[in-house]
């Protein structure tokens, strides 16, 4: 059992999308627009660098931080696409880094698993070498850093 037994939750009134609430036992929750969730999508996945080398479609795991490290290939033509995760948390912070150089001739596009958009786009593509995009979630879109 997570937390006390008896401790009751409290959450805050009229909440707004992305708002957090801190419950017993320090078990974070997230407004996600109509009701209070916690575990995948709360910022509890992983954090740190996450390496992505395969062509095609690499949806990024709920919750994750962090870098996204990018490999890519000079003689594979197919692009690597990164979809940023669903249930985003305010602030989460992502930056999707081609490490290898080659994102000129193999396209990093960088799009969502969902419907948000990245600053009213609906996908970036790095086409330069070691070219990089940082984004955050500002509440309802994914925004450029």
């Amino acid at each position: 059992m997570v937390g006390h037994p008896l401790m009751a939750l409290n959450f805050p009134n009229a909440p707004l999308d992305g708002d957090t609430y801190t419950g017993p036992g320090g078990i974070d929750w997230v407004w996600d627009g109509v009701k209070w969730v916690t575990g995948p999508g709360t910022g509890s996945g992983p954090s740190g660098n996450i390496e992505i080398s395969a062509a095609g479609i690499n949806d990024l795991p709920i919750g994750c931080t962090g870098n996204v490290l990018v490999t890519t290939h000079s003689d594979n033509p197919t692009p690597i696409t990164v979809r940023l995760p669903p249930a985003s948390f305010t602030g989460q912070e992502i930056y999707v880094k081609d490490i290898a150089g080659f994102a000129t001739t193999q396209n990093i596009v960088v799009t969502t698993q969902n419907a948000e958009q990245i600053d009213n786009m609906l996908e970036y593509r790095i086409q330069y070498g070691f070219g990089g995009l940082g984004v955050t979630w500002a509440g309802s879109r994914w925004s450029i850093m």
